[in-house]
């Protein structure tokens, strides 16, 4: 009852699913704004708090004419809000790790390219005040060979290392 009123005596039909749909409807809505909607996490804890404000006020206030399922609701509702809400932190955690790596791969990327440039600006001067330069990998191998290292080692040297 309510205000001293049954529900069967208020509504010709009385049904559960009214309440039922008011909180599906307003539990979509954030679901849909968590998932979809690129907002903050430090803004979105408002969304999901008013949202069950909307549905607890009026329900501890005036009550429920089905108390039963009014709490079940409640309870239902307020699981499926947080996880949304913690869903979405995590989401929003993930892209910003994705965004931090993608922004160390571009500085990488242009600190090779200068590594690069100066490589080959240092191979450019050094072949010509010399009458071949040798290139080595990291483990002391030769990069490659041209017709020059062959005559001078008297093998193709591509691989391997210069003591050998």
């Amino acid at each position: 009852t309510m205000f001293g009123v049954k529900p069967t005596e208020v509504w010709l039909e009385p049904s559960e699913d009214e309440e039922a749909w008011s909180v599906l409807l307003s539990v979509l809505v954030v679901v849909t704004m968590c998932l979809f909607i690129p907002i903050r996490s430090t803004i979105l804890w408002i969304l999901p708090l008013f949202a069950s404000l909307t549905h607890f006020v009026p329900l501890y206030v005036l009550g429920s004419p089905f108390p039963q399922s009014g709490q079940r609701l409640a309870t239902l509702m307020l699981m499926v809000l947080f996880f949304s809400y913690r869903g979405a932190q995590r989401n929003e955690v993930q892209i910003r790790e994705k965004w931090l790596a993608k922004q160390r791969v571009q500085e990488q990327d242009q600190e090779i390219e200068e590594r690069a440039r100066v490589t080959s600006a240092l191979s450019t001067v050094a072949g010509t005040l010399l009458d071949f330069v040798v290139m080595l990998d990291s483990n002391k191998r030769v990069v490659k060979s041209d017709a020059r290292h062959e005559a001078f080692f008297g093998q193709c040297m591509e691989g391997l290392r210069l003591s050998e």
